[in-house]
C-alpha cells in the first residue's frame, strides 16, 4: 500500500492551484491528499490544527508574502516543513526562506512532478531530523541546568521547584506540559484541580520519592506520544531527582550531627583508631573541648589525649581505658586531667568505637565533661552528712548528759548543802578542813555537769542585753592569769560596738575557754589578741524581694601558736575530741563554747594553718535595747523568811532535805513532799505561799503542778529547781526573765536570796 501524505497548498493563484494538483497526482509511489486556501489567516488557522505532512508556499500572497506566513507559524511553535514556490530565480531569496525556516526553495517554471515529489520526502524527512536534534538540544540543556541544582542546591523545596520549572523547557513550546514533583507527601508545582494528569508518572519503580507527574489542559494533547518520545529521558530525571532527595536527607542529617556535636555542652574528640605507640591522635575537637581543656581545637588536632595528662591522673583507670579499647568496647570512668594552665579538672568520660558497615573500628570518639564542681558538691554533702551524723551523735550524748546531769545534780545539791549546813555550825579545825574539800570536789563535779549541759544545749541559760566589750574589760585581770607567762595578750576593742542578747557568766565562760586553748597553743609564747568590731551582712529577704542589711557584732580571738591542719579543724568542735596530748584535755572546752554560742543564736568559725595560728570568730546578733541592769543580792544577815509558808517538791530525798533545812533556818514554815500527789494533799490543810518544785517530777511535771495549785490559790508563786530544762522549757534551754528557776547544785545563799527577791516582786509570776 502506497503511503499517504496530506499537503496543504498556500496559493492565491487558482491556476497555479491546478498545476500543483496535477504535479502531485502523477506520483506512483505516494498519495497525496491536497487541500487549498488562498491567503494568510486561513493557512494559520490550518497550520495550528497540525493536520498536514507538509506546507506548499506561495512567496506572493496578495499584501502578504509566504515568507511572512513561514515567521509567523515558527513563532506559534508550528513545525513544518514549509517549502516556498516562486516565479523568481533569486539566490538571496533562496537563502532568506532558508533563514526564516523554509525546509526549500523551487521556483514555479519549469517543475517536474518529480522533482516536488521528491522535495516533499526530502523536505519531511529534514524536518523530523532536525525536530529531533532540537529536542535532544532541549533535552541535554535541561538536564544541564538540572545538574547545576542536584549538584549544588541544598535544599528540596529548591530542587524541586527548579525541576517543575526547567523540564517543561525541554518539550516543544506548542505541545508543552506542566510538571508536578511528587516527595513523599508533598507535591510541587500540583496541577489544577478537574486536570487529568498522565496516568504513568515517571520514576525509578523502587524509590519512594522524587516521581516526576505530567499534566496539561490541552485536551487534544497525546499522552502516549509523547510518554514514548520522553519518557526516557523523564525516568532519568526522576532517578536523579531521588538521588538528590537521598543526598540531601543524609547531607542535613550529616549536618544535624555536625551541628549537634558542634555546640555540645560536653567536649567531643574524635582519634584514629591506632592504639600502638604513639598511640592514638586526635583527628577532631569541638568548640566545647577549649572550655574543658583551654587548648583551642586546631592545638587538640593532631596531639595525643595524654597532652591532659598529669601527676594525679589515676593509672589504673588509663590501664582499664586501654584495655577496654583493645577489646573495641565502651569505656566510662572519672580522673584528674589538667587544662592547659596546667589547672586540675575533675574529668568524666566516656570513650566508645566508632566502627564501618563491616564492624571495624575506624575510630574513637571521647566525650568528656567537668564534673569539678559536682564532685566538690558531692564532697560538701558527704561533709554535711557526716556533721549530720555527728550532730545525731552529741544529741545522743547530749540526752544522755541531761539525764546523769538531772541525777548527779541531785547528788550534789545533797553534798553541798549539807556541807555547808555543816560549816555553818561549830567544828573542830580538822572536821572544817575536810568538809572544805568536799564542798571544792563537789563544786568541780558541778562544773564538769555545766560542760556536758553546755555543749549538748541543754543547760538553762538567762540572757540578758550586756556590752561585750564591758564584760571582756572586767575579764581582763582574770585571764593574765589564766594564761601562760610567755604569752602576750592584746585587746583591740571597737568603738560603740552596741549591745547583745547573752547570759553573762556564759559569755565569760566562751571567751575564757578559747583565751586558755589559745595559749595551750602557743608552749613557746606568743601573742593572742582579742578584738570586737561591729559587722554589716547583707542577707536575701526571704520573699525575695529585697536585700536586707542585719547588724552584729564580732569578736575574734586569734593566737601565732602552732595551729591545725585541716582534719583537725573540722573536728575542732567535737565533743571528747582534743588536740592535746593525753590528759591535758577533756575534749569539752570548744564542744562546750559551740554549745553555749549556738544555743544563744549566734555563730562561731574558725580557720587555721599548720605553724600559722589559729583564729576563731563569734558572730552575735546585734540588739537596740538598754543594758539590763545588775541585780544586787541582799546581804545574808538581811534576808529572812519569817511568815513564809513554802512547799517543797522534790524526789530527791537529799535535796528535798537540805531545801528544807536552808529554808527552815531563814524563819520560814515548810512543807515538804516527794510527789505531786501529796503536795496536792498537804495544801488541803494548809495553804502555801509559794511552791519550790522541782522541773522533772514523777506523776507530773512541775509546771503541770503548779498550774494545778494555782486554781486553788491565786496569788500562789512558784520557783522552780533545776538539773537541766528540755523537757519542760524547750531543747535550747532559754528561760524567760519571768519564769524563775535555780541551776542545781546551789547553795543556801543563794536559794534564799532568790525567793526572798522573788516575795519581794509586786507581781506574782
Amino acid at each position: 500500500m502506497k503511503p499517504t501524505l496530506r499537503v496543504l497548498l498556500v496559493e492565491d493563484c487558482e491556476d497555479d492551484y491546478a498545476i500543483t494538483r496535477a504535479l502531485l497526482s502523477k506520483s506512483v509511489s505516494t498519495v497525496f491528499t491536497l487541500d487549498w486556501v488562498r491567503n494568510v489567516d486561513e493557512a494559520l488557522e490550518w497550520i495550528c490544527r497540525r493536520e498536514h505532512d507538509v506546507y506548499l508556499v506561495d512567496f506572493q500572497l496578495g499584501r502578504d508574502t509566504g515568507l511572512e506566513l513561514i515567521a509567523q507559524a515558527r513563532e506559534r511553535d508550528q513545525s513544518g516543513p514549509f517549502i516556498l514556490l516562486t516565479g523568481m530565480r533569486d539566490s538571496e531569496l533562496d537563502l532568506k526562506a532558508l533563514h526564516t525556516g523554509a525546509a526549500d526553495y523551487l521556483p514555479k517554471d519549469g517543475l517536474a512532478h518529480r522533482l516536488l515529489e521528491r522535495t516533499i520526502h526530502f523536505s519531511i524527512e529534514r524536518e523530523a531530523l532536525v525536530g529531533s536534534l532540537q529536542s535532544r538540544v532541549r533535552q541535554l540543556t535541561t538536564l544541564w541546568e538540572l545538574a547545576d541544582a542536584f549538584e549544588y542546591h541544598g535544599d528540596k523545596n529548591e530542587v524541586c521547584e527548579t525541576v517543575c520549572r526547567v523540564v517543561p523547557r525541554a518539550f516543544p513550546a506548542r505541545s508543552r506540559p506542566q510538571v508536578s514533583v511528587h516527595v513523599g507527601d508533598k507535591v510541587h508545582g500540583e496541577p489544577p484541580s478537574g486536570v487529568e494528569v498522565m496516568r504513568k508518572s515517571f520514576r525509578v519503580e523502587e524509590e519512594k520519592e522524587g516521581r516526576v507527574v505530567l499534566w496539561s489542559e490541552d485536551p487534544s494533547f497525546d499522552r502516549d506520544a509523547f510518554r514514548e518520545e520522553y519518557g526516557e529521558f523523564l525516568d532519568f530525571v526522576s532517578h536523579n531527582l531521588t538521588q538528590t532527595m537521598k543526598r540531601l536527607d543524609l547531607t542535613r542529617q550529616l549536618q544535624l550531627i555536625e551541628l549537634g556535636v558542634r555546640q555540645a555542652r560536653d567536649s567531643i574528640m574524635i582519634t584514629d583508631a591506632l592504639l600502638d605507640a604513639p598511640g592514638p591522635r586526635i583527628v577532631y575537637a569541638n568548640a566545647a573541648s577549649q572550655e574543658l581543656t583551654g587548648y583551642r581545637p586546631e592545638e587538640l588536632i593532631g596531639n595525643s589525649p595524654r597532652i591532659l595528662q598529669g601527676p594525679k591522673t589515676d593509672r589504673s583507670l588509663l590501664a582499664n581505658l586501654r584495655q577496654t579499647m583493645e577489646e573495641g568496647n565502651t569505656f566510662q570512668g572519672v580522673t584528674i586531667n589538667y587544662h592547659k594552665d596546667g589547672t586540675e579538672f575533675v574529668n568524666e568520660l566516656r570513650v566508645m568505637p566508632i566502627r564501618d558497615n563491616d564492624g571495624i573500628v575506624m575510630n574513637w570518639m571521647a566525650i568528656q565533661r567537668d564534673v569539678t564542681e559536682e564532685t566538690q558538691l558531692r564532697d560538701m554533702l558527704r561533709d554535711r552528712e557526716e556533721q549530720l551524723r555527728q550532730s545525731q551523735k552529741m544529741e545522743a550524748v547530749g540526752c544522755l548528759a541531761g539525764g546523769i546531769a538531772h541525777d548527779f545534780n541531785n547528788l550534789l545539791t545533797g553534798i553541798s548543802g549539807f556541807t555547808r549546813l555543816l560549816l555553818s555550825g561549830e567544828s573542830n579545825e580538822a572536821k572544817q578542813h575536810d568538809l572544805n574539800q568536799v564542798l571544792e570536789l563537789s563544786d568541780r563535779a558541778s562544773e564538769l555537769t555545766s560542760q556536758l549541759l553546755a555543749f549538748s544545749r541543754k543547760q538553762t541559760i538567762k540572757p540578758k542585753v550586756i556590752k561585750p566589750n564591758h564584760v571582756l574589760e572586767e575579764s581582763t585581770k582574770l585571764l593574765r592569769r589564766l594564761i601562760r607567762e610567755n604569752v602576750e595578750l592584746r585587746m583591740s576593742l571597737g568603738e560603740d560596738v552596741g549591745h547583745v542578747k547573752f547570759d553573762p557568766g556564759q559569755f565569760h565562760q566562751v571567751v575564757v575557754n578559747l583565751a586558755v586553748n589559745a595559749s595551750d597553743a602557743m608552749p613557746d609564747g606568743g601573742m593572742l589578741k582579742i578584738v570586737t568590731e561591729k559587722l554589716e551582712q547583707t542577707i536575701g529577704d526571704p520573699a525575695g524581694s529585697r536585700q536586707i542589711t542585719r547588724q552584729s557584732v564580732q569578736l575574734i580571738v586569734s593566737d601565732t601558736g602552732v595551729g591545725m591542719d585541716e582534719e583537725t579543724t573540722k573536728r575542732i568542735f567535737e565533743p571528747f575530741f582534743t588536740s592535746k596530748e593525753k590528759g591535758r584535755g577533756t575534749g569539752l572546752g570548744l564542744a562546750t563554747v559551740y554549745g553555749i554560742v549556738k544555743q544563744h543564736g549566734a555563730n562561731i568559725t574558725v580557720s587555721s594553718l599548720p605553724g600559722q595560728g589559729t583564729t576563731f570568730k563569734v558572730i552575735f546578733p546585734r540588739v537596740d535595747e538598754p543594758e539590763t541592769a545588775t541585780e544586787k543580792e541582799p546581804s545574808p544577815e538581811k534576808i529572812s523568811l519569817a511568815g513564809t509558808t513554802i512547799l517543797i517538791v522534790e524526789d530527791e530525798g537529799a535535796v528535798r532535805e537540805v531545801a528544807e533545812r536552808m529554808l527552815k533556818e531563814s524563819g520560814a514554815t515548810v512543807l515538804t513532799a516527794s510527789m505531786p500527789s501529796e503536795a496536792l494533799a498537804l495544801c488541803v490543810e494548809q495553804e502555801p505561799d509559794l511552791l519550790l518544785s522541782d522541773v522533772v517530777l514523777p506523776e507530773m511535771s512541775g509546771r503541770q503542778l503548779y498550774l494545778r495549785l494555782l486554781q486553788l490559790f491565786p496569788s500562789l508563786r512558784v520557783f522552780y529547781m533545776s538539773g537541766y530544762t528540755d523537757e519542760v522549757f524547750g531543747s535550747d534551754g532559754m528561760v524567760d526573765d519571768d519564769i524563775p528557776i535555780i541551776q542545781k547544785p546551789f547553795d543556801a545563799q543563794q536559794l534564799r536570796s532568790r525567793i526572798s527577791a522573788l516575795l519581794r516582786s509586786p507581781s506574782a509570776v
